[in-house]
C-alpha cells in the first residue's frame, strides 16, 4: 500500500506545481485548441493600462444672458482602469467671462447708486472661473482600425472657484470669492491620427448652483460686509477642442 500512496501523493504534488506555474505565467506560444481565444484577448487587454494627457481650449456660453460669450482652457490627465475604454482622471479648467452691461464710472457730482438698487451682474465687470474635477469617461469605437472616430461620454464632478471683478461705477469695494460644487456632463468624439496622438472635440454643460454673492461696500466711509444684489447663475455650455497624447 505504501508504493501506491507515494505515487498518488507524487501525482498530486506535480499537479499542484503545474497549476501554480500556469497561474503565474502565460505560455508564450499560440493558444491550445481548448483555449478560448476571445477570453485570452480580453485578458491581455485588461493587463494593458494606458494613460493620456489632453490640453484643450474653446468657447464658453453663459446660461445667464447678462454675460457675454467667454473663452476657456484646460488640461485633463487620465488612466484606463477597471476595463478597456473606461477612463478615470483629473481635470483643471479656467474660463474668463465679461458682463454685457456693467455699471460705468459716475461723474463726481452724481452719487453712486446704492447696491440694493442694482443687479449683481451690473456691479460685476467680469469674472474668472477655476475648476478642478474628477472625471469618468467611457469610449465607444466606431470601427476597428486606427483612424475611425471614437465616441465619448463622460461626467466630471468637483469644485469651482468664482473670482468676480468689480465694475468701476459703484460703492462696491470688492467681491468675495465664491466656492461651489460643479457637475460637468460631456459628450464628444476623439479622432486618432497616430498610435499615440489624436484630436478631439467635445461639448459640455457646467451645472453650478445659483449663488448669493457677498462682498465689501463703503458708503458711510467705513467698509462693511454685505450681501450683494440677487442670486447669480454661473452655469455655462462649453465647446472645446484639443489634442490627446496617449501612451
Amino acid at each position: 500500500m505504501s508504493v501506491p500512496i507515494r505515487s498518488f501523493l507524487g501525482l498530486i504534488s506535480i499537479s499542484l506545481l503545474g497549476l501554480t506555474a500556469g497561474c503565474a505565467t502565460r505560455p508564450s506560444g499560440p493558444p491550445g485548441e481548448d483555449e478560448d481565444i476571445e477570453a485570452q484577448t480580453m485578458r491581455e487587454s485588461m493587463l494593458t493600462r494606458r494613460a493620456r494627457l489632453e490640453p484643450k481650449g474653446g468657447i464658453v456660453w453663459p446660461i445667464n444672458d447678462k454675460y457675454d460669450v467667454g473663452w476657456g482652457a484646460g488640461i485633463k490627465g487620465q488612466i484606463e482602469a477597471v476595463e478597456k475604454w473606461l477612463w478615470f482622471g483629473l481635470q483643471l479648467d479656467y474660463a474668463s467671462v465679461d458682463t454685457k452691461d456693467p455699471l460705468e464710472v459716475i461723474g463726481p457730482t452724481v452719487p453712486a447708486p446704492d447696491l440694493g438698487s442694482l443687479k449683481t451682474e451690473q456691479q460685476m465687470k467680469s469674472y474668472d472661473r477655476y475648476q478642478m474635477l474628477l472625471t469618468f469617461d467611457y469610449e465607444i469605437p466606431t470601427g476597428g482600425e486606427l483612424y475611425y472616430p471614437i465616441f465619448r461620454l463622460g461626467i466630471g464632478v468637483g469644485a469651482v472657484a468664482i473670482n468676480p471683478k468689480e465694475a468701476p461705477g459703484n460703492n462696491l469695494v470688492e467681491f468675495d470669492n465664491h466656492w461651489a460644487f460643479v457637475a460637468q456632463p460631456t459628450i464628444g468624439f476623439r479622432f486618432p491620427i497616430h498610435e499615440n496622438v489624436g484630436l478631439f472635440v467635445e461639448g459640455q454643460y457646467n451645472f453650478i448652483p445659483e449663488a448669493q454673492l457677498t462682498g465689501v461696500e463703503n458708503i458711510t466711509g467705513q467698509d462693511q460686509n454685505v450681501d450683494i444684489g440677487n442670486e447669480v447663475q454661473f452655469g455655462t455650455v462649453n465647446v472645446f477642442a484639443g489634442v490627446s497624447f496617449e501612451w
